[in-house]
Formats: C-alpha cells, structure tokens, sequence
C-alpha cells in the first residue's frame, strides 16, 4: 500500500520564517559536520555508524545550547544517512 503524500502551503510572519531558516540552518551544520566526520574515518580506514553519531547528539545539544531547542526526533533524522552517493563506493552507511 502506497502512502498518501500530503503537502501543506505556510504562510509564516517575519518571526516565524526567521525561526525556520534558523532550525534550518543548524540541520544543514549537522548533516555536513556528519558527513565531514564520516569521510575523515573513511579516510584513516575506520567506519562511524549512525548509531555513534546518534548517541553523540546528547553531548551535543549539552556543548551547543542552540541545538536544544530542535527535537531529538528530527535531530536523529538528520544524522541518518540516507542519500547515495555520499559514501565511498562499496561502503554503507
């Protein structure tokens, strides 16, 4: 059975879009540092799974009190890899 997609059109005021782009900004800055952090292992000829870099994500939000304010849930979604073509060919993440 196919899921049905739904889509949802914001209107959000000045403040809002704001506070979006912010939460938007801190995703990218994980995702990237994950991936950074991911090819530097790659490179020295070790791996670092999903399940290190998710549970790093308490001591982060504890060093980055920006991140605090962005769920665990969606944190965790970031960190997961998901996108072919980041990993080196022949490697999973």
């Amino acid at each position: 059975m196919q899921a049905r997609q739904v889509r949802y059109k914001l209107y959000p005021n000045q403040a809002q879009l704001e506070t979006l782009e912010r939460w938007n900004r801190l995703h990218c800055n994980l995702y990237n540092a994950c991936i950074e952090q991911r090819r530097k292992a790659w490179a020295k000829g070790k791996t670092i799974s999903y399940y290190d870099q998710q549970n790093e994500l308490p001591r982060l939000k504890e060093e980055m009190p920006e991140y605090q304010v962005l769920g665990s849930h969606a944190l965790q979604e970031t960190v997961r890899p998901g996108l072919p073509g980041l990993l080196p060919s022949g490697q999973e993440g």
